[in-house]
């Protein structure tokens, strides 16, 4: 293969994302417990179960709106979790079997899939909104799969400002973004603009793990065009998304949109 000898970080689709994987915690688990050497997970929520939607839902989006070929674990898309197993078995479950064919410690590496229909009865600590979770990454991949700007072959090249007109093609498949918070690692705010090309919109997608609301006030200045609300991860499922054919359909941002706390939210404006 031509160019098969060139570093790893060459092109997008070199790199593997992943959130959970394997014999770890699965993404639900990352959202239940809290390691406390901090060895492998800090995201524990405290037991606040809203916190934990927000935060599967936020990770999911990270995952499948990034560059690069999206790796999901089976069943994190419905909140698959192994915490019946404790801690240390929800750590670490490779050798998690009973020698006595004892089906509850063998079900901590089982599949529920009762949980895609919000069915939590057979899984211990997972959540009843796996139905919620289930179609927010269908449409996520729907989206993905409509236009370019997640699955680009390249990198794409940074533009320091808006189009200057409708239909410009000088920042086409490029980027911008801007990126609000304190250093060392503070929770922070990022906006990323990922224009389009011909027959697609222009998306802006705000990611929001701060604690609190983070509000952009001036869409008008990065599109002529109006801004349409295509997702918002932070409401319950049927209003997170919109799916309709028609993307110019879904509802009008505004000049101003206000992003919840551990969300994130998919703007799309026409290119034309």
């Amino acid at each position: 293969m031509p160019g098969s000898d060139a570093p790893a970080s060459s092109k997008p689709w070199r790199s593997i994302n992943f959130i959970a994987i394997h014999d770890g915690y699965t993404l639900r688990d990352c959202m239940f417990f809290n390691d406390s050497d901090g060895s492998q997970n800090c995201w524990g929520s405290g037991g606040n179960e809203d916190l934990r939607r927000r935060r599967e839902k936020l990770l999911l989006g990270l995952l499948l709106t990034s560059n690069g070929v999206p790796l999901l674990q089976e069943g994190d898309e419905f909140g698959h979790t192994k915490s019946g197993a404790g801690q240390e078995g929800a750590r670490n479950s490779w050798d998690w079997e009973s020698t006595s064919e004892d089906a509850k410690v063998n079900a901590v590496n089982w599949v529920d899939w009762a949980l895609k229909d919000g069915n939590a009865s057979g899984s211990p600590n997972a959540p009843s909104y796996g139905r919620e979770l289930s179609e927010w990454t269908r449409g996520l991949i729907t989206l993905r799969h409509r236009w370019s700007q997640f699955r680009r072959p390249d990198f794409a090249e940074y533009a320091p400002a808006p189009r200057a007109a409708p239909s410009d093609p000088a920042n086409d498949g490029r980027i911008s973004y801007s990126w609000e918070g304190p250093s060392a690692g503070s929770p922070s705010q990022l906006a990323i603009i990922r224009w389009g090309r011909p027959g697609e919109p222009d998306l802006m997608i705000i990611y929001n793990e701060n604690w609190s609301p983070f509000s952009i006030t001036n869409l008008g200045d990065w599109s002529h065009r109006p801004w349409k609300v295509i997702a918002r991860s932070w409401l319950p499922r049927a209003g997170d998304l919109c799916v309709a054919p028609d993307w110019t359909s879904c509802p009008d941002a505004g000049q101003t949109i206000a992003v919840e706390g551990r969300s994130m939210a998919i703007l799309a404006s026409s290119r034309e």
